[in-house]
């Protein structure tokens, strides 16, 4: 009598091709993969004979083509090491991720700090930046450098603004702003950017509110019954903004005056702090910089960086274990989709399609080797889309890769194994519907808004993914409901800024 295979007892082995649609042996201590569901199927082109003849009886058939497939299901997490960033600690999805048509890179080391980038509308950059440190942050960092005193080495001023959400050591961003909700008036003069001007007027009764936006920072000001004049009012506000440390703001004759840091650089030796982060950039230009000019950079954590690609794809060599009986997959590649739901794991399906090869008899290794790091739950995520922090119960994405086969007459079958030849990023997120006034998404579709999106899964050093994009764009909103709260189901498209870029996934 037939032993049953075990659908619990499985086993999937996975290992990068030196040679394309060359058995790679995987094996299983250093090449074993936790999967759920995995499935393996066949696709074979039935060739059919359709002769005329005396009786309506088929003839047989022969098979053709044959593709073989397997998919499953992950988790979406890296190995509690990729923080080294160093190769030689990818995690096992980052080789799925090779596979699927992407590149993978170790940023280490002075790597953390990106190319510094020129706005088109500047006059004169300087010729390099000298970059330091090691990023302290787990998360990717924004930062715009702005000349906002204009002059020689040594006169000009630059200031830094970004950062992250929970960083303190810098300004967000130049952004100010002045307005009153009631009868009263608040003027901005910010024709000195290092020193800007908030003069208060009118008249007022209690519970108006003067608000003053100071390089990204918002200080507002209810009226009480005990503010009798302008000259109260400025300085009630002066008092909340200089409460800020990086601040100096002070009040007279209704006037606050604040003082925005900035600094003097000299060409070649003053090391701009990039916010807390640890890392620093050096200037060295000729000439006289000009006001207004700006540059921005990117500040990573130390990891591995996962970019798509469209040549020199690699392929991957699959063993999957049911019980007693093998399939091989050799040449594969695939595709893959991901979805993160607040409060569960994210998980990570991928379908791998290869060279078929007959199965045989043999048993599954018994001392496979997994990665142990536990998967994050999501939380913490720091979902932003166009600068905005949703509220997001769930985000999915689909790589929609094209893996179609290659025939050739030459070739057994007919096919020289199976090409990617086209990807479709497409995803989504449901977020809380809001007022325009807190991020237009209706506008943002219509008139077709590229937006940086960014998120992570986990929190902890060496088992954190950033995911992120340049040019995201809404495709369709359709409103939803979520425990009676109104929400949006909101697509996504992924589009690219310079090519090859329109999504990163970064094992932290």
């Amino acid at each position: 009598m037939a032993t049953p295979l075990l659908t619990r007892r499985a086993l999937v082995l996975a290992k990068i091709e030196s040679t394309y649609n060359t058995d790679a042996s995987p094996d299983q201590t250093n090449d074993a993969i936790l999967v759920e569901d995995p499935d393996y199927s066949v696709d074979v082109t039935m060739l059919n004979r359709n002769f005329v003849k005396t009786s309506l009886s088929k003839l047989g058939v022969k098979s053709g083509r044959k593709l073989a497939s397997l998919g499953f299901s992950m988790e979406f997490r890296s190995n509690g090491k990729t923080n080294s960033g160093s190769l030689s600690d990818a995690p096992i999805a980052g080789r799925m991720l090779r596979a699927c048509g992407f590149s993978e890179t170790a940023v280490s080391g002075t790597g953390t700090v990106g190319a510094v980038k020129d706005d088109s509308g500047n006059t004169n950059d300087p010729s390099a930046w000298a970059v330091g440190g090691e990023s302290t942050y787990q998360i990717k960092a924004d930062y715009t450098i702005t000349c906002v005193k204009a002059g020689a080495s040594a006169t000009a001023e630059l200031r830094v603004t970004g950062g992250t959400d929970d960083n303190t050591s810098v300004l967000p961003s130049e952004a100010r702003s002045a307005t009153v909700e009631g009868v009263g008036t608040l003027t901005l003069d910010e024709s000195d950017p290092t020193s800007v001007t908030y003069t208060v007027g009118g008249t007022f009764t209690a519970g108006d509110k003067f608000t003053a936006v100071v390089n990204g920072e918002t200080f507002t000001h209810t009226v009480v019954a005990g503010d009798t004049d302008n000259d109260g009012i400025a300085t009630a506000l002066a008092a909340l903004i200089d409460a800020n440390t990086l601040l100096t703001a002070s009040a007279t004759a209704a006037v606050v005056t604040v003082t925005i840091p900035s600094t003097a650089v000299t060409s070649g030796s003053t090391a701009l702090d990039l916010g807390g982060s640890g890392t620093t950039v050096t200037p060295t230009f000729s000439g006289s910089l000009t006001l207004g000019d700006k540059w921005t950079v990117t500040v990573s954590p130390k990891g591995i960086k996962y970019l798509p690609v469209s040549t020199g794809f690699e392929s991957m060599t699959l063993y999957a274990y049911f019980d007693g009986l093998l399939h091989k997959i050799t040449g594969a590649l695939g595709t893959f989709s991901i979805n993160a739901q607040a409060g569960d794991y994210a998980k990570i399906n991928f379908t791998f399609t290869g060279q078929y090869v007959a199965p045989i008899d043999a048993a599954m290794p018994n001392n496979a080797v997994h990665e142990t790091a536990l998967p994050p739950m999501m939380e913490l995520a720091k979902l932003k889309i166009d600068d905005f922090s949703a509220v997001v119960d769930t985000f999915s994405y689909d790589q929609a890769n094209q893996i179609v086969p290659r025939t050739d007459v030459n070739y057994s079958d007919g096919f020289n194994g199976v090409r990617l030849t086209a990807r479709d990023p497409s995803g989504g997120i449901d977020p809380e519907a809001t007022l325009v006034a807190d991020h237009d998404f209706w506008d943002k579709l219509a008139t077709s808004v590229e937006m940086p999106f960014s998120m992570r899964v986990g929190t902890e050093a060496g088992n954190t993914i950033l995911i992120t994009s340049p040019k995201t764009q809404y495709t369709g909103l359709t409103y939803q409901a979520r425990d009676e709260i109104r929400v949006l189901d909101a697509g996504l498209s992924f589009a690219q800024d310079q090519g090859d870029d329109e999504v990163e996934f970064f094992f932290a």
